[in-house]
């Protein structure tokens, strides 16, 4: 072999090397943003009297919340109550003392769907409650402003925990 063809044999090797190596670091995000986009999902539908935003998903690798997750919010379409549901890889520790051990820090425990799950009260306050749920290694976090708690209830109710927990 001559040497010009070395040097393309070379050359091609090397491109084909950067290529494999681009693929192995982008496969952690690419597979983390692809389980963000799958929890966009299972974000259920709006209720009646609401509308429902498309769900953003993003994964991020910045400090402790580095992860997966999906946000959608839903507004009432008359008074003005909104409602921020988030689903994510990320269950840090205040949120699971938020579900194993609500009343230590001013929440209280309920079930939904089988899991437990530590509360405040919506209501209609500008910022008036929320709920975390722990299903798997995955976290649903509800928000809720200046609407009932029946609401939140019906969509909470509306989630697939266990598919989420299935997640990879």
């Amino acid at each position: 072999m001559n040497t010009e063809t070395n040097t393309k044999r070379s050359i091609l090797t090397l491109a084909a090397a950067v290529s494999v190596l681009a693929l192995v670091a982008a496969g952690p995000a690419a597979a983390d943003l692809a389980r963000a986009k799958k929890f966009g999902e299972f974000t259920p539908a709006a209720p009646d009297g609401w509308s429902k935003n498309k769900p953003h998903t993003q994964f991020t690798e910045k400090g402790i919340s580095k992860g997966s997750l999906a946000f959608v919010t839903y507004a009432q379409k008359k008074g003005g109550g909104s409602l921020n549901l988030q689903i994510k890889d990320v269950v840090m520790a205040g949120d699971r003392m938020i579900v194993t051990k609500p009343q230590n820090i001013g929440f209280k425990a309920t079930e939904i769907k089988g899991l437990k799950s530590g509360f405040k009260p919506c209501g209609e306050k500008v910022r008036s409650g929320g709920y975390r749920i722990i299903t798997g290694k995955y976290l649903v976090v509800l928000t809720c402003a200046r609407t009932s708690n029946d609401v939140a209830m019906k969509l909470l109710n509306g989630i697939d925990y266990k598919a989420i927990a299935a997640v990879k």
